[in-house]
């Protein structure tokens, strides 16, 4: 079984295609990617194919530290097919179906939770995801991220969902998040376990599991029992506490 890469577009093309340059350099053995885009008025699903067809390359400065992530750029063309909202959501075209690259356009701006919902009801209704990855525009990641996120999921049968750490992009030796936050109810408020510190800081993974009360957005790996018992992301939310919701609904069900 495969696994399925789910990444929201939204009037983000240039950073879309800097994540995907590194999604595909992923040592994964099986994996595809869907790019879900949210009725961007950029231009962004042309921009996209562009790169695909090897005719556009990611804006990466020489001087950035993260460009070895994303070049030299992968060998293209990139197969890709181009689906509109309705046909994905029923599997799409099964002549199709081992293209590497997806291309959905959802229609409207369905938020954050709606947009990668599409993705999501794509890889159930094909029925061959034993993982879904789902993954912010804006990221850049290493080629062993989706394996070791994986092999993290297998050895703990009671987990559903697998963070990340997480590293500003423009300050990459400082921790944005180890995999999510606590969360104080009485206040609403979260915190990012780790933030701030150095990305050399070393906690345990139980005293940062034992601290957490859902995983960061930006990279959750989520398993197909997970979307079978606890369901897609609450699109009552548009924006902000659908992570929190999932992890909610999840309790009792699975650890994180």
């Amino acid at each position: 079984m495969c696994a399925w890469i789910v990444i929201l577009n939204w009037n983000g093309w240039a950073d879309t295609i800097e994540c995907l340059e590194t999604v595909f350099r992923s040592d994964y053995p099986s994996f595809r990617v869907v790019v879900c885009d949210n009725d961007s008025q950029d231009g962004s699903l042309e921009h996209l194919k562009a790169w695909a067809e090897g005719r556009l390359e990611a804006r990466v400065p020489g001087d950035n530290p993260l460009r070895a992530l994303s070049f030299p750029p992968i060998r293209k063309p990139v197969p890709y097919v181009e689906y509109e909202r309705a046909v994905a959501e029923r599997g799409g075209d099964p002549a199709a179906s081992d293209l590497p690259l997806v291309l959905v356009q959802t229609g409207a701006n369905l938020g954050f939770a709606g947009g990668n919902n599409v993705g999501l009801r794509y890889v159930i209704a094909r029925g061959d995801g034993e993982y879904v990855w789902l993954l912010n525009n804006d990221t850049v990641v290493r080629p062993d991220s989706l394996r070791q996120l994986i092999l993290e999921m297998r050895r703990h049968s009671e987990v559903g969902i697998v963070g990340s750490t997480l590293l500003y992009y423009h300050a990459p030796d400082t921790i944005q998040t180890l995999g999510g936050a606590s969360y104080n109810r009485w206040l609403a408020l979260p915190h990012h376990i780790g933030a701030l510190q150095s990305a050399n800081l070393h906690i345990p993974t139980h005293e940062v599991t034992a601290r957490m009360a859902y995983v960061s957005g930006a990279s959750m790996l989520v398993s197909r029992d997970f979307l079978h018992d606890v369901g897609l992301l609450s699109e009552d939310y548009f924006l902000y506490f659908e992570e929190l919701d999932w992890a909610a609904r999840a309790k009792g069900k699975f650890e994180l």
